[in-house]
């Protein structure tokens, strides 16, 4: 593959691809480091503002393509460990902001979608379909061949996405894997991840339970749960059968040590163990087992 045929594709004209029109801001050769191979790095765009990323190898391509999805409200562009992995393998690879700049966590995480109808549609769902399109033309544009194979991968919201891809636009990858989609955004950004934090706050809006707890928690339910399925693989396979309680971490008298939990956080463990109770109220149990499948106890 000639090294100019990299740059040379901030030359094509990409607008017209259907339903997708596309802009480069630049392409050029990475050279090879450790096991990632050399690649012409794309970056461009596809209107109104969805930003993406591609790394074409520039020698043994496979002919597969993998996009990977974006976790949380996204909005920055950043290359996942799939995406290196796929790489390494000679896969051509792509990922995406989901089309808008800013998000991370805290209140102003998804104010990028205040009053803007159009990105709210590119983040549920137009952002993957789109960047989909867009890198199958530019990677035929620099092979002179198309993908033989597509597929998608993601985790939380990108198990949406993968969710979303699946339904919508089935003709878009030949394989998707969908890991621990956050699947109905409603409850769990409304409620579920409301009740998370509000449940561990004291009368002053403090924490009270500390993440140098978790490991203890978690510990001690592997060590009461794994193995309920008749096999010990430090994994809960069945949490319906899981009788783990917060109240065998107990600290002795009011003592709190290193190795054990107060009242007050066994009662923030409870809560947050037992969210689907709350959760219930308002949606029927088979949408909760859906949305919030990591329940230690079940709904």
């Amino acid at each position: 593959m000639p090294s100019n045929s990299c740059s040379a594709l901030v030359q094509r004209d990409f607008a017209a691809i259907p339903d997708a029109p596309t802009a480069l801001f630049s392409a050029q050769i990475i050279p090879s480091k450790a096991q990632t191979p050399e690649y012409c790095e794309v970056k461009g765009y596809v209107t109104p503002q969805i930003q993406f990323e591609m790394r074409l190898p520039t020698q043994n391509w496979n002919r597969r393509y993998l996009q990977v999805g974006c976790g949380g409200y996204c909005g920055s562009l950043r290359a996942s460990p799939e995406c290196i992995a796929a790489l390494n393998q000679n896969f051509a690879v792509a990922f995406d902001n989901t089309g808008h700049v800013g998000g991370g966590i805290g209140a102003g995480s998804a104010l990028w979608g205040l009053d803007q109808p159009q990105l709210r549609t590119d983040f549920g769902y137009r952002s993957e379909h789109v960047t989909a399109l867009a890198a199958k033309a530019i990677a035929t544009a620099f092979y002179g061949k198309s993908p033989s194979y597509s597929y998608f991968q993601g985790c939380s919201n990108g198990g949406r996405q993968a969710l979303m891809a699946a339904q919508r636009y089935p003709n878009d990858f030949n394989g998707i894997i969908a890991g621990a989609p956050a699947a109905i955004q409603a409850p769990l950004n409304e409620e579920y991840e409301t009740w998370n934090g509000r449940a561990n706050q004291d009368s002053q809006g403090n924490p009270i339970l500390l993440p140098d707890k978790l490991a203890l928690i978690h510990n001690a339910a592997i060590a009461n749960c794994d193995g309920q399925d008749g096999l010990l693989d430090g994994q809960i396979t069945d949490p319906r059968v899981c009788t783990f309680k917060a109240e065998s971490l107990r600290c002795s008298g009011d003592r709190a040590t290193a190795n054990c939990l107060t009242t007050a956080q066994i009662a923030v463990v409870n809560k947050l163990y037992g969210k689907c109770w709350i959760l219930t109220k308002r949606y029927p149990q088979d949408t909760i087992r859906k949305t919030i499948p990591h329940l230690l106890i079940p709904c």
